[in-house]
């Protein structure tokens, strides 16, 4: 079986606000951090600072209904436990109506309101969704206790350690 990058994938977050919420990690490296899930069960939770995912599509033959069906395979079975109406589910993949996935196109998904995720799709704002559950089951796609991509979960990891331990 051949793997296929389709995307890339950062995260970013306002860096004083990150540091303020999980201070009581300060001295933790890398390897520490990513064996302690509530670390990023408390970065994905928190509402106290912003963060984003910024998904960079690398394979130019993506059709939408990839996308979507990968995204939705992963998110519906969190909102279902969260007890999200399926109309959030609707309404996020709606907010792709139209968009042709070539090489380049930029996703970003950032929360900083209560739960509330904003979406752009190459710097235009597409829609924004009042969902907490939304919010955490998509941010637990890449550091969540099963992640997409290990790889992804570790560097964003490194990241964070880097940042906390300034």
């Amino acid at each position: 079986m051949k793997n296929i990058n389709v995307y890339s994938v950062g995260m970013y977050v306002d860096a004083k606000g990150a540091k303020k919420a999980l201070h009581q990690y300060k001295g933790q490296d890398v390897d520490k951090l990513l064996a302690n899930q509530q670390v990023f069960d408390e970065l994905v939770s928190d509402t106290h600072f912003e963060r984003s995912l910024r998904l960079v599509i690398s394979f130019g033959s993506l059709k939408r209904a990839q996308f979507l069906n990968a995204l939705e395979e992963r998110l519906k079975p969190e909102l279902a436990k969260a007890k999200e109406p399926d109309s959030t589910l609707k309404a996020f993949a709606g907010l792709f109506d139209g968009v042709n996935f070539k090489k380049g196109t930029e996703l970003a998904f950032a929360t900083h309101h209560q739960g509330q995720l904003v979406t752009q799709i190459d710097g235009k704002q597409v829609g924004s969704i009042q969902s907490p559950a939304l919010v955490k089951a998509l941010f637990d796609i890449y550091v969540g206790p099963d992640p997409v991509s290990t790889d992804a979960k570790s560097s964003i990891a490194k990241g964070l350690a880097a940042l906390i331990n300034e």
